[in-house]
């Protein structure tokens, strides 16, 4: 997990390092064969590292849960061992989002937008 989170990190910054150069030069196909070869000694030999290690032959049992036993997984980050400052602690979050939301000050920049979309789409796709 920790090497997909990485690599999600990483092309996360490329993209947004492709989009820039795009809108300067223009020649998407140059771009991404230039971006490629210079990401090479950054991602192949983890790659090959994970390729001949124990854990790639994946003989282990994965259990796969339930969409709503993720999303708890995911709000862990929210819960504490008091009931009453969760449930505070959620609505702050919640009120200070739909604030910004309704006042239109949410900004993020492509990198984290990418990297955002590529964590929750893994969470999805995860055991």
């Amino acid at each position: 997990m920790g090497l997909l989170f990485y690599l999600i990190l990483l092309a996360s910054c490329e993209v947004e390092r492709f989009w820039t150069s795009y809108q300067q030069s223009g020649s998407p196909i140059a771009i991404a064969a230039r971006r490629s070869v210079s990401l090479l000694p950054v991602i192949v030999p983890p790659i090959a590292l994970f390729a001949v290690s124990p854990l790639a032959s994946g003989d282990s049992e994965i259990a796969w849960e339930a969409g709503r036993a993720k999303l708890i997984r995911a709000a862990m980050s929210l819960v504490n061992y008091n009931l009453p400052l969760d449930i505070i602690s959620f609505g702050c979050l919640a009120v200070f989002l739909l604030t910004c939301a309704g006042l239109r000050s949410i900004s993020a920049p492509i990198r984290s937008a990418v990297a955002l979309g590529g964590s929750l789409s893994c969470l999805a796709a995860s055991p």
